[in-house]
């Protein structure tokens, strides 16, 4: 699914992040972006740090959500169904 992959690749980003913040003993801010859509920022620090605060349109552990689909059909949240 779109969503997993593009948990898969911000939790890529984050790891990248992490593995140079420790190498180069420094903070490491990375952009966080996947299929042409920008997801804030995520900062590595060398002790291992991740810093989410700059994070926008998914959870902080880098997780996007499922869109549900009932019987083909898009379903809101904000959706009820009609009285009768």
């Amino acid at each position: 699914m779109l969503a997993d992959e593009i948990t898969t690749d911000l939790r890529q980003i984050r790891e990248l992040a992490l593995t140079q913040a420790k190498a180069h003993r420094t903070t490491v801010t990375e952009s966080l972006t996947s299929k042409g859509i920008s997801y804030g920022s995520i900062t590595a620090t060398a002790s291992g740090t991740v810093i989410t605060d700059q994070v926008q349109g998914v959870d902080p552990d880098l997780a996007c959500a499922h869109s549900s689909r009932t019987a083909g059909q898009f379903r809101s949240e904000n959706s009820r169904p009609r009285a009768e």
